[in-house]
């Protein structure tokens, strides 16, 4: 396409050739904006300031998003196992959200016990030495709760 006439024709014409590129690059304006030696502000400026131009991209996107969808009910109805899991979590969340639970106890189900140990520096004078620390956990295990609950 030859860019010639006006400057108000050149940049026109130059936005028009964007659209067709930019659909055929599947909207991948990174991609269109390098064939077309644009830069990125160029886009920018133009998504701004022409109105008709920022709606043609979004009907370009909005068409590629509606064929990619028919390619992966396609793919859900074939029983490919993750375009069925993809499209039952974003179709029906409320019915098939992907959730765990997890529950956190302390011995036989009872409430979390723990000991408090505070010190700054293992070589420290006033560090309890690590033998003290290995007996408090020992003590912890054989049953000898004298810990606080939450």
């Amino acid at each position: 396409m030859a860019l010639t006439g006006t400057k108000k024709r050149v940049r026109l014409k130059m936005r028009k050739k964007f659209l067709e590129v930019y659909k055929d690059q599947r909207c991948n304006a990174g991609q269109t904006r390098q064939i077309l030696g644009l830069g990125r502000h160029t886009f920018e400026r133009w998504m701004e300031r022409y109105p008709k131009f920022a709606a043609a991209v979004l009907e370009i996107e909005e068409a590629m998003i509606e064929d990619v969808e028919v390619v992966l009910a396609d793919n859900a109805i074939a029983g490919k196992q993750r375009a069925i899991e993809f499209f039952l979590l974003n179709r029906k969340r409320e019915r098939y959200r992907n959730t765990q639970r997890s529950e956190i106890s302390g011995i036989d189900g009872g409430p979390i016990t723990y000991k408090e140990i505070l010190y700054e520096d293992p070589k420290s004078p006033e560090a309890p030495p690590q033998q003290e620390i290995k007996n408090a956990v020992e003590e912890e295990k054989n049953g000898s709760r004298d810990s606080t609950a939450l």
